[in-house]
C-alpha cells in the first residue's frame, strides 16, 4: 500500500482506512542522493541499505523534512530503497518518496492473492497495480538496526530468510521450533545446520496460523526434513505450543517445552559459542515464568539448557490482564499503588481509576508480574507520553525517542 511520502493528507487517509493511528510506516527512496535529503544515515546504514538484500533500515532524521505523521512521537524512519524495476521506473516519474506499507489488514501477513486483496482492501486502496506473476508465499520486508556501529537484524523476510546458521554441536534428531505467540518465525534443525524462517507475525488470526502452517510445511518437504523432536514455549495457551502439542500426538514424537526468557537468554550462547558460562539479563514485555507468574525481567546464569535464575525486578501485581500492553496507564498505577501513592491520568476518567484499584486491591484480574517493558510503559505514561498504545511498544519507543532528543 503506497502513498506520498511528503503529503500528510495522504498519510492520514492511508492510517484512517487501515486503521494504523500511530504505528511507524516505512518509507522507498528512489536512490542514496533523495534519501540523503530527508536524512542522513552513518556509514553502516548507509552499506545496509545499498546491499542487495535491500532491507528497511532504521535511521534517525537530521531534520524533519517529512510529515511527523509518518513516525508520531519517533525521531527514526524506517527507510529503503527501490529493489524492483517497478520501484525504478514508479520513483523515477514521482519525483517525491513513498509511504510503502504491506497490503494486508493491520496484524495479519500481508496478502498474496490479487482478488483476496482486492476484496480485502477494497476500503483502504484507491486503485490496484496486479502483476501477472503469482506470488507463492507472502514475504514481509527484512528490518535491520544499527546498534552499536554493528548491524543488527530486528526482522527477516524478503533477500534474507530463509536464513541458515552452521551449529558448533551435532543435532541428534531433526527439531522443529515453533517460537512464540507474538513477532512469531519457526526454525528447523537437523545434523549441523540450523534455518530460520521469515518474519510470520502475531499467531491471532486465521491467516496467520494459516501462514505460519505453510511456512512449517515448505520448508520440511523444501529441505526434505521429517522432524523427530519438536520444541515450543511453555505457555499452554500460545497457538504455537497447541500446534506443538497437536503435531507431536499426530507423528508421535517427543516435545520440549523451553521458557520465554530462557530461550532469548540461550540465543546469546549461540552467538558466540566459545563462552561457557553467562550473567544474560533477560528483559522484555512478559512471558510466562517456571512459578507460573509473568517475567520479563530476569538475570539468568549459567549456560543453555542450565540457566539458574539469578536476580529478578521486584515483582509488582498488574491488575487488566492483556490491555495492560496496550494501556500503560495501567503499569503506572500498578507500581504507584504498591508504593502506597496514586496519580491522575488526563485521558483516564475517575470512575474507571477508581474501579481498577478496587480490583487491584481485592486481586481481581490481576497478575504478579516482574516484566521490565511494563516498567517502560509505566515511565512513559507517567511521563505524559499517551495513556494508551495502538502498537506494542509504543510508549517504550517515545520514552527513547525522547531521551535520545535530551
Amino acid at each position: 500500500l503506497i502513498c506520498d511520502a511528503t503529503n500528510k493528507a495522504a498519510i492520514q487517509t492511508l492510517r484512517q482506512r487501515k486503521q494504523r493511528p500511530d504505528k511507524p510506516l516505512a518509507i522507498l527512496f528512489f536512490n542514496q542522493q533523495q534519501l540523503e535529503h530527508y536524512c542522513q544515515p552513518d556509514p553502516v546504514e548507509t552499506d545496509s541499505i545499498n546491499s542487495a538484500q535491500r532491507p528497511i533500515v532504521l535511521i534517525k532524521t537530521q531534520q524533519q523534512c517529512l510529515p511527523q505523521a509518518i513516525n508520531p512521537g519517533l525521531n527514526e524512519i524506517g527507510a529503503m530503497l527501490a529493489y524492483s524495476p517497478l520501484h525504478y521506473l514508479l520513483l523515477e516519474e514521482f519525483k517525491r518518496p513513498i509511504v510503502a506499507t504491506s497490503a494486508n489488514i493491520s496484524g495479519e501477513p500481508v496478502l498474496t492473492n490479487n482478488q483476496q486483496a482486492q476484496q480485502r482492501l477494497a476500503d483502504i486502496a484507491d486503485v490496484f497495480l496486479h502483476h501477472n506473476r503469482p506470488i507463492l508465499r507472502p514475504a514481509d520486508d527484512s528490518v535491520v538496526r544499527v546498534i552499536g556501529h554493528k548491524k543488527r537484524l530486528l526482522r527477516i523476510g524478503r533477500g534474507i530468510a530463509p536464513l541458515e546458521f552452521n551449529l558448533p554441536f551435532t543435532i541428534k534428531e531433526a527439531t522443529l521450533a515453533v517460537g512464540g505467540q507474538m513477532k512469531n518465525t519457526i526454525a528447523l534443525a537437523w545434523e549441523q545446520r540450523v534455518l530460520i524462517s521469515p518474519h510470520i507475525g502475531e499467531l491471532d488470526s486465521k491467516r496467520s496460523t494459516e501462514v505460519f502452517a505453510q511456512v512449517i510445511n515448505d520448508l520440511c518437504r523444501l529441505y526434505r526434513i521429517k522432524p523427530q523432536h519438536i520444541i515450543c514455549d511453555t505457555h499452554p495457551d500460545y497457538y504455537s505450543s497447541r500446534y506443538a502439542q497437536n503435531y507431536a500426538e499426530q507423528y508421535a514424537i517427543p516435545i520440549t517445552r523451553i521458557q520465554h526468557h530462557k530461550a532469548h537468554a540461550a540465543i546469546l550462547c549461540g552467538e558466540f559459542s566459545h563462552q561457557k558460562k553467562w550473567l544474560v539479563f533477560s528483559w522484555d514485555g512478559t512471558g510466562l515464568g517456571d512459578d507460573q507468574t509473568v517475567w520479563g525481567g530476569e538475570g539468568f546464569y549459567g549456560q543453555a539448557g542450565q540457566w539458574h535464575r539469578v536476580t529478578s525486578i521486584k515483582p509488582f501485581y498488574l491488575q487488566g490482564g492483556d490491555k495492560a500492553a496496550r494501556q500503560p496507564w495501567r503499569s503506572a498505577c500498578a507500581l504507584l499503588w504498591q508504593q502506597g501513592m496514586k496519580h491522575q491520568f488526563s485521558d483516564i476518567d475517575s470512575n474507571s481509576l477508581s474501579l481498577s484499584f478496587q480490583a487491584w486491591q481485592k486481586k481481581i484480574n490481576t497478575i504478579q508480574c516482574s516484566s521490565m517493558g511494563r516498567v517502560f510503559d509505566a515511565a512513559s505514561a507517567l511521563l505524559n507520553l499517551g495513556d494508551s498504545s495502538s502498537f506494542e511498544g509504543q510508549g517504550p519507543m517515545q520514552l527513547e525517542a525522547l531521551l535520545d532528543s535530551i
